[in-house]
């Protein structure tokens, strides 16, 4: 009898050794596919984290970031370097912290601006995301947490037919001349792309729940150690809230907001209602602001932290 478990264990590990080694195989054949894509703009906010030897301000968050700051007006009014991580938000929260991560150091700001500190969204929401953003960059293997992995390899074999189509047909690679490319992006990693005005039509589900859960609290403590002990500051600031006949009660934001405040180890330098913004002010979801958006919020960000620096002067 052992000797035939023997021989299965055997048999079940040169498969999975086979199958694994076809996978391999694949990802260093056909990848990458995306470079030209807009999550792929993760290796360029990455390389400027890494080349900036002064104490910088980091923004780390979803596309609300991507398509809501002027990070050169936040650098030329408080005179430091600011990196934009802001990226997508079916990647989960842990994922862009884990982005921060890759190179903090002393005197850094981080600033966390989420859209939602709601437990599940600790969580990857989209694991074929992933792979697009992650492909055969090895390097970036490490931010996936390693709970996801499961689902990630369960999510690998539908990239890796995708990426061998794009392969084959000659079709990968492509800069798709929109908003969401990698080119849209500027050197700070905010969309540069021209938003004059509004294309998005609110809608009573255009108002998603808001919540703070106790994962996400235990989380971004931890976070926080992880600064402190790498001499930086960690900072929440408030995120873009389409305010008109839709929002409903403001009770649904203040106070899961003032949860937050009382509740982590940081500073929450914002107060959620300064981030309330006209319906007109976002650009094609309810996160992401047209220009003049982006410009209002950043000076909101910019009082903030002001405010901050004077009270902790």
């Amino acid at each position: 009898m052992k000797e035939y478990l023997k021989k299965v264990f055997i048999a079940g590990l040169l498969v999975a050794c086979t199958v694994a080694g076809v996978f391999v195989f694949q990802l260093l054949a056909f990848a990458p596919q995306y470079l030209m894509n807009y999550n792929a703009s993760i290796l360029d906010k990455i390389d400027r984290l890494k080349e900036i030897d002064e104490p910088a301000l980091i923004l780390v968050g979803n596309s609300n970031l991507a398509f809501g700051i002027d990070s050169e007006l936040i650098e030329e009014t408080l005179g430091m370097p600011v990196v934009n991580l802001g990226l997508h938000g079916g990647l989960g929260n842990k994922f862009h912290e884990n982005i921060a991560k890759c190179d903090i150091d002393p005197g850094d700001i981080v600033v966390v601006c989420n859209t939602n500190y709601a437990d599940p969204n600790l969580r990857v929401a989209d694991y074929s995301l992933v792979w697009i953003t992650i492909e055969n960059h090895f390097e970036l293997w490490p931010l996936v947490p390693p709970e996801e992995w499961p689902k990630m390899i369960a999510a690998l074999p539908s990239y890796l037919d995708r990426i061998r189509h794009l392969w084959l047909s000659g079709e990968g690679n492509r800069d798709d001349g929109t908003v969401y490319s990698r080119t849209a992006f500027n050197e700070y990693g905010d969309i540069a792309w021209d938003r004059p005005e509004s294309m998005y039509v609110w809608e009573a589900s255009s108002t998603p729940q808001f919540d703070v859960g106790d994962k996400t609290i235990e989380n971004l403590n931890r976070f926080n150690s992880f600064c402190e002990k790498r001499g930086a500051t960690l900072l929440i600031a408030g995120f873009p809230v389409g305010n008109g006949k839709f929002t409903g009660d403001t009770k649904k934001y203040t106070k899961p907001w003032a949860k937050l405040k009382a509740s982590v180890d940081c500073p929450v330098i914002s107060d959620i209602e300064d981030y309330f913004f006209d319906y007109s002010l976002f650009y094609d979801t309810n996160y992401h602001l047209i220009d003049r958006g982006a410009e209002l919020r950043t000076m909101q960000l910019i009082r903030d932290l002001k405010e901050w620096q004077g009270s902790a002067n």
